[in-house]
């Protein structure tokens, strides 16, 4: 509890825990512990404490367990089920009327709680990392490119005294290896570093626990193996060019397009006489090198492409969450608190809590732990005319009769028809805590309600089944829905509630959605820090494009020094040619963006068996606009500095 703040106490400390009785008794702290299985409730706010079992009997005023583990000698699903048959059948003699407030879960050795939440953060890494891996192909493949082509005479002479294309291609190839095994070596570093506090932060965040530093040597052993093999196979393309490139070519080009003039882009920049001479000369520049200039652009639209489709996943995820918890609920959820023998919540409550000033709606709400076919998911008991927003992609929502008939019916979620199997008009046996009952299905919700999974029964259906009797769970709905109003509203309903002699406790919605919109934002937040390294690549390769420009041009840097230009004019003139580069990756980069976006929420998708639609709003373009605008002009800075102090007789005698 230490980490969420929720209870501040140290080992020795003694606090006051009220029991069922109203009486406060004293507990003391002996030490500090934590367990994946309340991790969760304890990343949430609400504190856990591991007492004695006779503790608990005390404070909650009677003999007993409400639950028993078993360790099983035999795991396969056959023998698990007839121990659990048996134990159930051992429980019953004792007492025949017993009603299980759970579902029995059954956890092979391979399972933790939480697993599948875990995994689910595991394949979002997984696309992270495979997009990583694409954006290294691109960026190892363009500077190799970049780099043969820049080296083309050296490449003709070469071939020229005698040397052949396999040798040129050994000698490169030795290059992109020894430049991809220090960068190995730094990434192994760097990547330990943040994958840890990746870990910390999650597992303090989500899942209420303090993950120790590891070194994975399978990590470093894999990240040596694609390191270089991505390297050698994203230089491939550009050592087949260097083996096969003629003399004739190589020794006349000398790294620049000899046809320059002849093609339309050429003409076009020459012929744009609105546009001031500098701004030409910038333009023209990137034109004469095309080669050259699609390489850095390519790597600037993988980049800006990057950040799109990030921002297009991150912002279909915050609608999506924020629309789901918007249908759910209402604007106060009114329960069952009864620690005493006050009365619960039944339909008498229901008419205090419609005739409160300010009610707009009351609807009885109830829910039970089920398994169906092996997936463990909820299932939630709701009226005929509920007012949770459902949105069916099949089939029917059950009917007045249905309900007032208890008829077994179900809607369930797509994401749970994905794994079953299961549409509209199957029979299904779902276990619940009272054991098998089976459900025809009559539709398939669209909505992400229990992430997809959840089954909608008739509440008086899903009353009968568990024996429950009464709801015991209202969702009320206010006239007003600004947060000061509900406030009022909910203080209203139990002043009421508690005259008439009920135990309750309330939840405002909005500071529930509040709170799923903090851990939204946090999931989002995670995402868009993944992605930042992949928009940075783009601009490693804009600053290595212009550097390489600046270092090649000394001769037509001193020329114009030596005419008169000024320092501002030189800065003018590759600024625009860097920025000409980033608009035309930007241009690249929404398409990038929408086909990564959605190749993402495909792979997401297939972690939560559901599928999702894109969001591709146009002002995030803008967004992505600017900022690559931006960041072009500050990586150019470096570059434009150099290009700016050099001296035309220094640059004269080096040519």
């Amino acid at each position: 509890n230490a980490r969420s703040g929720s209870l501040r106490v140290g080992i020795g400390d003694v606090a006051q825990v009220r029991a069922a009785d109203g009486s406060w008794r004293p507990v003391v702290f002996t030490g500090r512990g934590q367990t994946l299985e309340f991790g969760s409730t304890v990343a949430d706010g609400n504190p856990v404490l591991y007492v004695p079992s006779s503790a608990v009997n005390e404070l909650a005023g009677f003999d007993g367990f409400t639950r028993v583990e078993a360790r099983l000698v035999d795991y396969r699903p056959a023998a698990a089920a007839t121990a659990l048959d048996t134990i159930r059948a051992g429980l019953s003699e004792i007492d025949p009327s017993v009603i299980y407030n759970d579902i029995a879960e059954l956890r092979p050795p391979t399972e933790w709680p939480g697993k599948e939440d875990f995994n689910r953060f595991v394949s979002l890494f997984w696309v992270i990392a495979g997009v990583s891996l694409l954006s290294a192909v691109v960026l190892v493949a363009t500077t190799m490119a970049t780099l043969v082509r820049d080296q083309t005479r050296e490449i003709g002479i070469m071939k020229a005294v005698g040397g052949r294309g396999r040798t040129i291609a050994r000698s490169f190839l030795t290059t992109a290896l020894l430049l991809g095994g220090a960068a190995t070596l730094i990434g192994i570093a760097v990547g330990m570093l943040l994958s840890n506090l990746l870990v910390i932060f999650l597992g303090g965040r989500f899942f209420g626990i303090d993950p120790r530093w590891q070194v994975s040597l399978l990590a470093i052993g894999l990240s040596v193996a694609v390191g270089l093999g991505v390297t050698a196979l994203a230089s491939l393309p550009a050592l087949w060019r260097a083996a096969r490139v003629p003399v004739r070519e190589a020794l006349e080009s000398a790294g620049i397009e000899a046809r320059y003039g002849t093609a339309r882009i050429d003409r076009a920049v020459a012929g744009a006489r609105f546009l001031p001479p500098l701004a030409r000369f910038g333009l023209r520049n990137a034109a004469r090198r095309k080669g050259r200039s699609l390489s850095t652009a390519s790597l600037i639209a993988f980049a800006a492409g990057t950040a799109i489709a990030f921002g297009a996943v991150s912002l279909t995820f915050m609608t999506l969450s924020e629309q789901t918890e918007n249908i759910e609920g209402g604007d106060i959820v009114v329960y069952n608190a009864t620690s005493d023998n006050r009365q619960p919540l039944d339909t008498t409550a229901r008419r205090i809590m419609e005739n409160v000033a300010g009610v707009e709606a009351v609807q009885p709400f109830a829910e039970s732990h089920v398994a169906v076919d092996g997936v463990d998911t909820w299932a939630w008991g709701l009226p005929a005319d509920t007012i949770y927003g459902y949105k069916l992609v099949r089939g029917r929502w059950f009917s007045g009769g249905e309900a007032a008939g208890k008829a077994r019916v179900a809607v369930i979620g797509k994401a749970l028809a994905s794994q079953t199997g299961l549409d509209v008009g199957d029979s299904v046996a779902v276990e619940d805590r009272t054991g098998l009952v089976r459900y025809q299905v009559i539709g398939v919700n669209d909505r992400m309600t229990n992430d997809g999974e959840g089954l909608f029964v008739p509440i008086d259906t899903l009353l009968d089944v568990n024996r429950l009797g009464q709801p015991g769970t209202f969702w009320v709905t206010g006239a007003s829905h600004d947060e000061t109003g509900i406030e009022q509203l909910n203080g209203r309903l139990v002043d009421a509630l508690s005259a008439q002699g009920y135990g309750v406790g309330t939840a405002l919605r909005h500071v529930q959605r509040a709170a799923e919109r903090a851990h939204t934002r946090t999931i989002v937040a995670v995402i868009m820090a993944l992605g930042l390294p992949l928009v940075a690549v783009g601009m490693i390769g804009l600053v290595g494009a212009l550097t390489t420009n600046v270092l090649e041009r000394r001769r037509e840097i001193a020329i114009l020094r030596s005419l008169g230009a000024r320092s501002r004019q030189i800065r003018r003139i590759f600024r625009t040619e860097g920025l000409a580069l980033a608009l035309l990756g930007w241009l690249g980069g929404i398409g990038v963006g929408y086909v990564l976006g959605q190749v993402v929420l495909h792979f997401i998708g297939n972690a939560f068996h559901t599928s999702f639609a894109l969001l591709f709003p146009l002002w995030p373009l803008g967004v992505a606009l600017v900022t690559t605008l931006v960041v072009a002009v500050l990586v150019l800075q470096l570059p434009l500095r150099r290009a700016c102090r050099l001296q035309a007789g220094e640059a004269l005698r080096y040519e």
